[in-house]
């Protein structure tokens, strides 16, 4: 899978959060970064910046490699310390379970209105075209309203067999249409029952977790090692995610117990981090148990005031752990 198309993602400061006030004199400025809005200020400026390697229009399928090379972007004049989490979720639809019919479950109602855990069922445009190098053209005689019915007509000797597919033409949604009356070749109308993917244990959310902190969450959920055998993020170099000891020259240490990835310098104005990710990768061996699924990865970033009183009063002072709290007070001014 090639993905060319690289679409520049600036995800700037969404606010400027949590002020803390010391003595009525001192406000020690802190920002949350999360969401694509724009926010901008002279001195207090920091986003994350992604450079992401994904056509919205190509599915994730198992063995891409999909760029999503993550920095953390300072634009004010005001030096800062900064952390990252990544958020990761995982939804997964459920499956048939018999012996030798490992695919994904379809359910069919008589309305097209799902639950908030059912997700349409949709014909992509490949498998339209397919139908129709197999021989189905269009039928629109007596069709339900808002459905494409393809209608395929096989001859053998003098048994003649009329086959139909359909999908509703909006969004492509399967349609399983059933002819009413006594002719098969001009049904006086059709029922007609619209297919569906459930979400597995009804679990709208899916799996949720912090990357390095509640990684379980998701072997739990995925049924296995979901980092070795499901989605694997390759790190920059010098990303230390041992959880001990600070590597030398490591520019990112990750902090286990609150699961956030501290950058080990302070981020003078107008500069760039040392990059944190470089690339998601499905595995191939995922592809049946990945199948259908929806996968998201956000990070999320919170910057602080390179002041060791802003970075205890907006952080508190049991972020972290010893290792790096003790790291960043030594880069810190009192």
């Amino acid at each position: 899978m090639t993905m060319k198309n690289k679409k520049r993602i600036a995800i700037s400061a969404a606010a400027l959060a949590g002020c803390l006030v010391i003595g009525g004199t001192f406000a020690w400025f802190s920002t949350t970064d999360k969401v694509a809005n724009k926010f901008d200020m002279d001195a207090f400026d920091v986003a994350i910046t992604e450079d992401f390697d994904q056509n919205p229009d190509i599915p994730l399928v198992p063995g891409a490699d999909i760029t999503k090379n993550v920095t953390v972007t300072n634009s004010g004049n005001m030096d800062v310390v900064v952390r990252v989490k990544l958020e990761e979720m995982l939804k997964l639809f459920e499956r048939y379970t018999e012996e030798g019919n490992d695919k994904l479950k379809v359910t069919y109602k008589d309305n097209a209105t799902g639950e908030n855990y059912e997700v349409p069922v949709v014909m992509s445009d490949e498998m339209i075209a397919a139908y129709g190098g197999a021989g189905y053209t269009g039928y629109t005689s007596n069709v339900p309203t808002g459905v494409t019915v393809l209608r395929k007509i096989t001859q053998t000797g003098d048994n003649i067999v009329y086959s139909y597919v359909a999908y509703k033409t909006d969004n492509k949604q399967v349609v399983k249409v059933t002819p009413v009356g006594d002719s098969k070749e001009t049904p006086d109308s059709f029922t007609a029952q619209y297919a569906f993917h459930t979400y597995k244990n009804n679990d709208v959310d899916g799996a949720t977790a912090i990357h390095g902190k509640d990684d379980a969450t998701l072997n739990e959920y995925y049924g296995a090692s979901f980092h070795e055998n499901a989605v694997v993020l390759n790190f920059a170099a010098n990303v230390d995610t041992n959880g001990d000891t600070i590597d030398d020259g490591a520019n990112w240490y990750l902090a286990e117990e609150d699961g956030y990835f501290y950058y080990t310098k302070v981020l003078e104005g107008n500069t760039v981090s040392d990059p944190l990710l470089e690339s998601v990768y499905i595995k191939e061996e995922a592809a049946n148990a990945l199948q259908g699924a929806h996968y998201e990865l956000t990070p999320i970033m919170e910057a602080t005031q390179a002041e060791k009183a802003a970075v205890e009063g907006n952080w508190t002072s049991n972020y972290g752990n010893e290792t790096i709290r003790n790291h960043i007070n030594g880069l810190l001014a009192e």
